[in-house]
């Protein structure tokens, strides 16, 4: 599965940002900071769930194509004022797969490891808590 995680720097983050800006902080690294954090989250937690014990039959059928397609750049593409990372299986390179087992097939069930991964609620959490940190921890270092 590739997606793309965003984090728009003029919507849901507004008050956060006035602080930053008013503190002339360089918010463009704090953004890109927080985001390849969450690319690192979220790559650790797939990179686990597409090894092969977790696979069906025991990965006995794997090629390893999918877990060389994992992104592992961490690049942050701007578009205006919304920064975002790719993450996930590059499904061109070998990761067409991945969409399989995070949502499974009428034969097969979902990997729940790999739907946990990008789609669970504690990494979700995990991750708002770590760009949260991140921010926070730049507004005291400023004050």
């Amino acid at each position: 599965m590739s997606t793309r995680v965003e984090l728009d720097t003029s919507g849901f983050m507004n008050s956060m940002m006035k602080q930053l800006q008013a503190l002339d902080a360089d918010i463009k690294s704090v953004t890109e900071k927080a985001l390849k954090e969450t690319h690192a989250i979220i790559t650790a937690k797939a990179e686990e769930a597409a090894q092969n014990s977790n696979l069906p039959a025991g990965g006995k059928y794997s090629t390893g194509k999918m877990l060389q397609s994992l992104y592992r750049d961490g690049k942050v593409v701007w578009t205006g004022t919304v920064a975002a990372v790719d993450v996930g299986f590059s499904i061109r390179n070998g990761g067409l797969p991945s969409l399989f087992m995070i949502y499974g097939t009428p034969k097969y069930m979902k990997n729940q490891k790999m739907y946990d991964a990008f789609k669970g609620k504690a990494t979700l959490d995990e991750v708002r808590t770590v760009q949260e940190e991140i921010f926070y921890d730049e507004v005291r270092r400023l004050k």
